[in-house]
């Protein structure tokens, strides 16, 4: 079953690259939650696809030229961790940045229902159960 979700992960990062939202919530269970870190802005449980479209567009939009990509997907037995690079430059502050942001995705159902984001590894993978 593990691989069978890394590969709903993969396909549901590759459909958001796409811009294919309908592919996206056809691998995400309508009743999802979604958390962000609590050091973001206006971070706080988001559900079902609207939660999703939300928590999509809050981060994006802070910056210019926004770029995500996967470094990383791990297979953690009930849970997916990918580690993705950002990139961008703040809107108004003009400011280049670049980190890491790290996912931890549960299933229900052979479907996304948790998304869980994390600032650094350790907390992602303390989020599993396994250690750096």
């Amino acid at each position: 079953m593990s691989q069978e979700n890394v590969e709903i992960v993969r396909a549901a990062f590759d459909a958001y690259f796409r811009g294919d939202m309908e592919s996206v919530f056809r691998l995400v269970d309508p009743e999802i939650v979604v958390m962000q870190p609590p050091e973001m802005p206006d971070a706080m449980p988001r559900h079902g696809h609207a939660g999703v479209m939300e928590a999509i567009a809050v981060w994006p939009e802070q910056w210019d030229d926004y770029q995500l990509e996967i470094v990383q997907i791990v297979d953690a037995g009930d849970n997916v961790v990918v580690r993705t690079h950002q990139r961008g430059r703040g809107k108004g502050s003009g400011v280049e940045v670049e980190d890491e942001i790290w996912f931890v995705l549960g299933f229900r159902d052979e479907r996304i229902a948790e998304w869980r984001m994390f600032g650094a590894e350790r907390e992602a993978l303390e989020a599993v159960g396994l250690s750096e």
